[in-house]
């Protein structure tokens, strides 16, 4: 028997809280509070990668006005081959803790097609975002759902978030850790830990995705389902 992973299993059953949750999308499918996003949301989604049928089955069960963002050539691609709704809105950048320029570092893989964060601070350079900015331009004053997974770029977006107090209902989170993103599982689990602070609670949990509904959040009328 292998204790870490029992270890590994047995605090994130401990701290997963029960809540209704959907499993929204095809390939890149999350699991998310299905009481949460209506017509009246504002979702903001980083990363679009080869697959975005979350963002496009969201919008089409509950027309919700919908961001995404990704400026690599694989999501740009990706965007491209697409049929896109009037509420889903793409741009091709980065989401980072500031606008700006951030660099992403090529593919391991070309194939995968995953651009990442590179410990070393090396890539292309390529626009960045943050979430107060789309907040601004889009005039809203919260995030109902902000999905992410942006290759490890998830830690420099969460904690500016949590820093600045941005009113976010939902989190989806991808959360890598190892070499690759000069990442351990000590910084996984602080990063967890300043979002309980913060009072999320984790609703799911699989493999590296997962899904925070913030206490103070609240239903709405108009369920995905």
């Amino acid at each position: 028997m292998n204790l870490s992973l029992l270890g590994h299993r047995l605090v994130y059953r401990a701290l997963t809280r029960t809540r209704p949750t959907t499993r929204v999308g095809d390939r890149a499918a999350w699991n998310l509070a299905a009481d949460s996003i209506s017509a009246d949301s504002f979702v903001i989604s980083g990363g679009a990668g080869h697959d975005i049928s979350f963002e496009l089955e969201l919008v089409a069960k509950t027309g919700c006005r919908l961001v995404l963002l990704d400026p690599s050539p694989t999501g740009r691609a990706t965007v491209d081959r697409a049929d896109l709704p009037g509420r889903l809105v793409f741009e091709a950048k980065a989401l980072s803790s500031k606008v700006g320029i951030l660099c992403l570092a090529r593919p391991l893989d070309m194939r995968e097609g995953s651009w990442r964060l590179d410990p070393s601070g090396s890539g292309d350079d390529m626009q960045s975002t943050s979430i107060v900015d789309i907040m601004q331009r889009f005039a809203v004053d919260r995030v109902d759902l902000l999905k992410i997974d942006i290759e490890g770029f998830e830690y420099d977006v969460l904690n500016s978030a949590l820093e600045q107090r941005v009113p976010i209902q939902q989190i989806c989170v991808e959360i890598h850790e190892g070499p690759t993103f000069g990442k351990s599982r000590s910084d996984r689990w602080s990063l967890i830990l300043q979002l309980l602070r913060a009072r999320y609670r984790l609703i799911h949990h699989e493999g590296q995705d997962h899904t925070f509904f913030h206490k103070g959040s609240r239903a709405v009328g108009n369920p995905a389902g």
